[in-house]
């Protein structure tokens, strides 16, 4: 997120709730999400608002099967970045 905040306008969301919460603050153009996350929602759950308030939603993850990549881009994810 250092990184990113040089060039961006970034806001951290640590659940799904908080998430939420900053949604209903402003737009937002892009998500990164990690595909395990760690509040214990499934990322569906992230997918399913971020999708219906119009934000790209970039996969993050260290490992990911081809299913799993399928999966997200089926249910329209924009892409993925490995963490590495």
């Amino acid at each position: 997120s250092m990184l990113l905040a040089k060039h961006f306008n970034v806001t951290i969301a640590c659940n799904l709730l908080e998430m939420q919460a900053c949604l209903a603050q402003q737009k937002f153009d892009l998500a990164l999400l990690d595909l395990k996350m760690s509040d214990g929602h499934p990322c569906r759950h992230y997918r399913e608002v971020l999708k219906k308030e119009g934000v790209l939603i970039l996969i993050v993850a260290a490992t990911m099967t081809d299913a799993e990549l399928f999966d997200c881009f089926h249910k329209g994810v924009y892409g993925y970045a490995p963490k590495d």
